[in-house]
């Protein structure tokens, strides 16, 4: 499994980088992760692609959930633009309704702004209705690549038909979990090759 940890800003990102490959940012992490600044991701973008690695950003304009106001949307798109241009090589997002579902309107202009960047779908799953096989259908139409889902949230069975439906879509499913061993026994079980520490 290749672990990729979540830091926050730069400040750890020379320590971080002699152990993993990729590696992906955001600042507030306390409050669940915020967009870092345009400076943070400028000066981590060159730091990790001069050391052969590879750069993915939070863009959430704030914290708590993923329903956003047309205004906040316009922000997210703006930084999306920005990571683009300063050569990011990935990005985490997600927008949902107020109805617990993905806000496909909303995720179309997002993914619009990121063209160009792997796209990973935030993981939401504690405050949307669970995925059918049509949803993950769409996502993969709409063109993201990986899907993270928390460990930390509910009881690691639970997960399995969550892969397999994503699976079956050619999507990439990503656990999440603040505890490094349990990432690894279960990408291990589920023989997955990506997890996110943090």
């Amino acid at each position: 499994m290749i672990e990729v940890p979540i830091i926050e800003n730069y400040t750890t990102l020379p320590e971080i980088i002699t152990d993993h490959q990729r590696v992906i940012i955001a600042d507030n992490l306390t409050a669940g992760g915020t967009t870092p600044s345009k400076g943070v991701m400028a000066e981590s973008t060159l730091y990790v692609h001069d050391h052969d690695g590879s750069i993915t950003f939070i863009i959430k304009p704030r914290q708590g959930d993923y329903t956003y106001t047309d205004t906040e949307l316009k922000i997210m798109e703006a930084d999306l633009l920005e990571a683009q241009q300063l050569g990011a090589d990935e990005v985490i997002f997600a927008a949902t309704t107020a109805n617990h579902e993905i806000d496909a309107e909303a995720m179309a202009n997002l993914i619009a702004a990121a063209g160009g960047m792997t796209i990973t779908l935030a993981a939401i799953w504690a405050s949307v209705s669970t995925p059918d096989s049509q949803t993950f259908s769409q996502l993969a139409d709409s063109g993201v690549e990986h899907v993270l889902f928390d460990l930390d949230t509910k009881d690691q069975d639970d997960w399995a038909g969550f892969i397999s439906k994503a699976s079956a879509q050619q999507l990439i499913p990503v656990p999440v979990s603040k505890d490094s061993k349990k990432l690894s026994a279960f990408t291990a079980q589920h023989h997955l090759n990506l997890g996110v520490l943090g």
